[in-house]
């Protein structure tokens, strides 16, 4: 758990943000098979995207904390049920060293810095007045807990939970140490029995990555505690190896979802939130355990313990207050504004700005206008259609262009449908090269909980008609007029920024390369696919002037990204990184050019 990296941070988001926020957060890479990836107990997403690309959303939401003097490391926590704020006031400490009960294993305390698990100190060699801390490990996503994508992970240092042909991303307070999400104030690297015992167990007799043997980065976890302090103390680390995915919470909400059916009455009753559920659980037999565990190295190692959760002493110390303040506020809580107003996130020349929500959208001039034999789409989607341009005169006074980038290259899953393959927060899922890339947009799919307030719920659309003729579709889908669709998931751009609420008229510019699809919280992009580019990266969609050179730049990432998305090649598979068109849609909000995360200290 050192540099900035381990057991412990949010996102969140995410948000996430969200979740993670968030998002978070970067751009969800995950190791899984198609069709579906989804998030465990994960009701809104918490991505914190830092480097890794397209990651955002309205409902990223990043660690907040009380109002301190000086900048400190945070992260969430659980402590009753309730979700509160850990502040990280110092370096971790690993004491007496392992050495002292692991006499062989110096090469394992000189990496590990003398960290371990499997071994207590006894009361007198603890600092004074230390607490204990209950760091939940994941451990029914088996190796992915460890960051290491080979193994399963998101490269965000998020598990990933394998059951019954889907794939859950395991969104935790803190990712795997040495990745995105990992911690700050956490130990790198661990030494214990146990992962001796796993290592054995699948052939490994001289440890992995280079590392000694019973060596392996601090795992992805959540942590728990018994009472909350505005002074920082110390907190030795107790590991609690959690099996059953029904009780591992959501980081937002502290709720748990069951996933994995169970022989209990009620599957997530013993959420991992308290540590009074975490006492019951390490005595609870739950079928789940072994449905939810077949082929999990670390749980067959183990000798397939049937209770949830088992638990293990280390000599690891901790140092922090942990306040009783929700660490993932909303931005209404944070941003100068008289009354709370529904807000999402934007850019504008590069930099990420708030939108906050004044007004219900208005399409004008009716859909009828342009498609005049539409009737029955203009009246499902309200109006709104993309594919045709009102007049100067037909627009309100004083609107302004607001482009709206919709990640096309990641095929039907912007729609925020399930069976098409988005998530269930209704987030994009992009296949490319094996992998699974979760995109996280500043507004989900609208009807979904990623959706974003002040928006059309559904949209008509020549483009929607090409692609359902091409999939030999006649008669619409969902039960929807052809040609109409829930407004796909998407960024936004601007060119200038006010205070005031004013009319914006939506230009939709559909985005075919993944490389140039930001990072919500950064603004920034990450190559992906390979690109005849000198920087693959250089056009990315953070800025009007970047659309519109994109507009006529042909990227060869664009046709490897496609091959087999229905939207590019019904539209003709076009070359170029990005197309565009216009619409009547028109959203009422002011940009106030602020960032739409705060961090802890803000």
């Amino acid at each position: 758990m050192s540099s900035k990296k381990a057991i412990s941070n949010t996102i969140f988001a995410a948000v996430t943000i969200i979740l993670v926020i968030v998002a978070a957060v970067g751009f969800g890479l995950y190791l899984t098979k198609p069709p579906t990836t989804k998030y465990v107990n994960v009701t809104q997403p918490v991505y914190i995207n830092k480097t890794v690309p397209v990651y955002v959303n309205k409902t990223v939401y990043v660690n907040r904390t009380v109002e301190v003097p000086t900048p400190a490391p945070s992260s969430g926590a659980f402590m009753n049920g309730q979700v509160i704020t850990f502040l990280y006031t110092a370096q971790f400490s690993c004491t007496p060293s392992l050495t002292q009960f692991f006499p062989n294993e110096t090469q394992a305390n000189q990496v590990a810095m003398g960290c371990e698990v499997g071994a207590a100190p006894s009361a007198s060699q603890l600092p004074p007045n230390a607490a204990p801390v209950y760091v939940v490990v994941p451990a029914f996503a088996g190796l992915s807990i460890f960051g290491v994508q080979k193994l399963g992970s998101t490269p965000q240092g998020y598990p990933v939970f394998h059951y019954n042909g889907q794939n859950y991303t395991v969104l935790t307070q803190c990712g795997a140490s040495g990745t995105e999400a990992g911690c700050a104030d956490h130990m790198m690297y661990i030494y214990s029995p146990v992962f001796t015992i796993v290592e054995k167990y699948l052939g490994i007799n001289n440890g992995v990555f280079g590392l000694p043997e019973g060596v392996l980065p601090t795992p992805a976890h959540d942590h728990i505690v018994t009472f909350s302090t505005n002074t920082s103390i110390p907190w030795y680390i107790v590991v609690v190896l959690d099996f059953n995915p029904n009780i591992f919470p959501n980081p937002l909400t502290g709720q748990c979802n069951a996933i994995v059916p169970s022989n209990q009455s009620d599957p997530t009753a013993l959420c991992l939130n308290s540590y009074q559920n975490v006492q019951k659980a390490m005595s609870t037999y739950d079928s789940a355990v072994a449905s939810a565990n077949q082929g999990n190295p670390i749980w067959e190692a183990l000798g397939k313990p049937g209770v949830d959760v088992i638990s293990a002493p280390s000599n690891m110390i901790l140092y922090f207050s942990d306040p009783n303040i929700y660490p993932y506020p909303s931005l209404s809580q944070v941003l100068p504004t008289p009354a709370a107003a529904p807000s999402s996130g934007a850019f504008m020349n590069g930099q990420v700005i708030t939108f906050l929500y004044t007004a219900q959208f208005s399409c004008t001039p009716s859909l009828t206008q342009f498609f005049p034999n539409e009737t029955q789409a203009n009246q499902v989607a309200m109006g709104c259609e993309v594919g045709a341009a009102p007049s100067a005169s037909q627009l309100p006074p004083n609107a302004a262009p607001v482009y709206v980038v919709v990640p096309a290259f990641a095929g039907l899953s912007i729609f925020g449908v399930q069976k098409l393959g988005s998530t269930p927060q209704g987030y994009p899922v992009f296949h490319y090269d094996g992998q699974n890339y979760t995109v996280l947009t500043q507004c989900g799919a609208s009807g979904t909980e990623a959706g974003c307030a002040d928006h059309m719920m559904y949209i008509y659309s020549p483009v929607f008609t090409i692609v359902e003729k091409y999939l030999g579709i006649n008669n619409g889908v969902f039960g929807l007029p052809e040609g109409v669709l829930p407004t796909p998931a998407h960024d936004h751009i601007v060119t200038f920024s006010t205070n005031t609420s004013i009319p914006w008229y939506i230009v939709v510019v559909l985005d075919f390369n993944p490389n140039i699809f930001p990072n919500p919280l950064t603004g920034q992009c990450n190559a992906i696919v390979p690109s005849n580019q000198s920087d693959p990266t250089a056009l990315c969609l953070n800025s009007y002037q970047n659309v519109q050179k994109a507009m006529s730049t042909y990227d060869s990432a664009v046709a490897s990204a496609n091959q087999g998305n229905p939207i590019w090649e019904a539209l003709g598979k076009p070359g170029v990184d990005v197309i565009s068109a216009p619409s009547n849609m028109i959203l009422y909000f002011s940009d106030p050019n602020i960032y739409p995360y705060p961090s802890p200290y803000e």
